[in-house]
């Protein structure tokens, strides 16, 4: 029993150091067994639409749904030569995805998570190699664990040779004109030379969206709160350490000095705005002004932490001190936006 053992042992390391003795070991236990087995071999040389186990070649305008699971991970490729763009869509039917982007040398380009179940999430290559660029596809860690998506490879054309094709490009991969939209403008040298609406505002009405329909900016406006912070630092018209109650004498003193940076960096300790209001009853919908957030600034009895100490993602720091820089700082916002 021994000697059979180390025999089985010695085979074994020798099957590893060796892989041709796998393929004929293989086939002599085929014609043993009595049995058909079809071996591929490494140099094997394929049709063109076949690709490796596990991985699924894409075909232009051909969707393809699949039920996906928690832990599972579906890889896909599609054929580019450089100069070529393409747009995939994922939708989401029944369970939420991620996705990453591979080169066909392996370089990863793209990890995105960007909409939820119901919606579709975009994928776009600008192809600067030639050769199989890979998606795989992942459950995003959310509920429900398992379901199905489709996927589906819907464009394919050259890549734009300017700032204005290029934004075309993105705007007809990312929106339909029965859907949710958006308007855009690029601008070059102070002019504009690409500008397009495209879309729905508002879906029960059909209504479409214009050059002159209004956005909430939403967290767009941190950039520009910040740009402005940062040029007021740098003009020593204030200071990151100066204490937020110069600026906002309202907001209670909570025995801690909350600095500027504080708010800047959300390590302020104060309360989520748009949290403490849906706790109280209101909806995303609701309209919301910004009295009525320094309000909620104002009465709240304590912190989260002490500043400093931590992060937390808060919108009510960087809107109360927006507040102080449309009162007070209105020349430096003006420049901003000329």
């Amino acid at each position: 029993m021994q000697r059979f053992l180390q025999g089985m042992r010695d085979g074994g390391r020798m099957l590893a150091r060796n892989p041709t003795l796998i393929l004929i070991a293989s086939m002599l236990l085929a014609l043993r067994l009595g049995t058909d087995l079809t071996v591929v071999a490494a140099n094997t040389k394929r049709a063109p639409d076949e690709t490796p186990s596990q991985i699924t070649r894409l075909k232009l305008h051909q969707p393809i749904t699949v039920a996906l699971k928690a832990g599972q991970v579906d890889k896909y490729v599609l054929p580019l030569r450089e100069g070529q763009f393409a747009c995939v869509k994922l939708l989401q039917q029944s369970v939420g995805v991620g996705y990453f982007v591979y080169t066909p040398d392996n370089t990863l380009i793209r990890n995105e998570d960007l909409n939820a179940i119901h919606q579709s999430e975009i994928i776009t290559i600008d192809a600067d190699q030639p050769g199989n660029y890979r998606i795989e596809v992942f459950w995003d860690y959310g509920r429900p664990q398992f379901g199905n998506y489709s996927i589906v490879w819907d464009k394919l054309e050259a890549t734009g040779n300017n700032p204005a094709t290029k934004a075309a490009q993105l705007m007809g991969a990312w929106y339909n004109a029965d859907e949710p939209g958006a308007v855009v403008a690029v601008l070059q040298n102070g002019k504009v030379i690409f500008k397009l609406a495209k879309g729905l505002a508002n879906l029960e009405y059909k209504a479409h969206i214009t050059d002159t329909s209004a956005f909430e900016l939403a967290s767009n406006s941190k950039q520009f709160t910040g740009y402005a912070i940062a040029m007021l630092v740098a003009q020593g018209k204030i200071s990151l350490d100066d204490d937020i109650r110069k600026y906002l004498p309202e907001m209670p003193d909570f025995g801690k000095k909350i600095a500027l940076r504080h708010l800047v960096y959300h390590t302020s300790g104060l309360l989520n705005w748009d949290t403490t209001m849906f706790s109280t009853g209101y909806r995303a919908d609701d309209i919301v002004t910004m009295d009525m957030v320094m309000k909620m600034v104002a009465n709240q009895k304590q912190l989260s932490f002490n500043p400093g100490d931590a992060f937390a993602y808060c919108n009510r720091v960087v809107a109360a001190f927006r507040i102080s820089s449309l009162d007070r700082n209105s020349r430096v916002l003006r420049r901003l936006l000329k």
